[in-house]
């Protein structure tokens, strides 16, 4: 494998693996750049560079093996083992992470899920049972998990994050509304929706200047 990957290439990669995927599911063995480049919304030439990059190669007169290119991305992006998840926070996005069934397909397995509100201690969400906070270190304690979900107020997230990091917990995807800031060996992943929106939005308005 590559030692380094330039990161807009990383952000790529799950969208390669996702096409790769369906290719694979169509039972097509090879792709070229340029085909791929049409799937991807990409040019054909950022498509090879980004290839090279990670470390994949081609095969003269036929492409890139799909098969063998998507099993590469997979264990780039650590889906050669299954990832346990904790959500904290079980309002109506919470909720619907835990019941997103692609998330176990792709490797990643919700081992529990938390709130601080007593009434939502015991409801069933899935095959899961909320527990309350107070109860997160010990729950931890007797099953590690990779990843915790963020589905939190702003006011809260930093703090809990600290507390999952001392649980041992080392990859974070916030849904918060604010950045957390967490030692070095810890990976985080912000997630801001409202400004995705807001890129939706600068999108339509440039599209609405250059219209006729």
């Amino acid at each position: 494998m590559s030692a380094y990957i330039p990161d807009p290439v990383v952000k790529r990669l799950p969208m390669y693996y996702r096409y790769l995927k369906e290719l694979e599911r169509n039972n097509q063995m090879f792709i070229s750049s340029t085909e791929l480049a049409k799937l991807t919304g990409l040019t054909a030439s950022q498509v090879r560079q980004d290839v090279n990059a990670f470390g994949g190669e081609g095969r003269q007169g036929c492409g890139y093996p799909v098969i063998e290119m998507r099993k590469y991305i997979g264990k780039l992006l650590g889906k050669t083992t299954v990832k346990k998840m904790v959500v904290v926070g079980m309002g109506n996005l919470g909720r619907a992470i835990v019941r997103y069934e692609a998330f176990f397909h792709d490797g990643y397995q919700t081992s529990a899920v938390f709130d601080c509100q007593s009434q939502k201690t015991g409801l069933k969400i899935g095959p899961l049972t909320v527990q309350h906070i107070r109860d997160l270190e010990s729950v931890l304690a007797e099953n590690p998990a990779d990843i915790a979900v963020l589905t939190l107020p702003a006011s809260a997230a930093q703090e809990m994050a600290e507390r999952l990091y001392r649980c041992g917990i080392r990859g974070f995807w916030n849904f918060a509304p604010v950045d957390l800031h967490l030692p070095d060996d810890a990976s985080v992943v912000n997630v801001h929706l409202d400004e995705s929106l807001e890129l939706l939005s600068y999108r339509l308005n440039q599209k609405k200047r250059i219209q006729p």
